[in-house]
């Protein structure tokens, strides 16, 4: 069974990039902010990132780069769609209404 809260964004023979969408609650000197955050963790499994909802969709379309535990330099939307998932699955996961939206 798949888990709905973990999502490979990029695999060439293996998971290269993955995220995990977690529920935190954080304050902020005024008040509790509850949302989404996407731990991102790459193939040696250290945590590269937490991103927002606005910053996972701006890297994975191509807005914003990743560095990982190596060093290389990941710009998702140069990478090759056979590594990625399915667009509309993507967007399901970052929170994206698709309803309507042609894939």
């Amino acid at each position: 069974m798949k888990n709905k809260d973990t999502l490979e964004l990029l695999n060439s023979e293996g998971p290269i990039l993955i995220a995990t969408k977690i529920f935190r609650t954080e304050h902020n000197g005024h008040e509790f902010i509850s949302q989404y955050v996407y731990k991102i963790n790459d193939r040696y499994n250290k945590i590269l990132a937490f991103f927002t909802k606005d910053e996972i969709y701006e890297f994975t379309r191509g807005k914003r780069t990743l560095t990982d535990s190596k060093d290389k330099i990941w710009d998702y939307g140069k990478e090759p769609g056979s590594m990625k998932p399915d667009l509309k699955e993507l967007d399901e996961f970052i929170g994206i209404d698709t309803t309507g939206k042609t894939y």
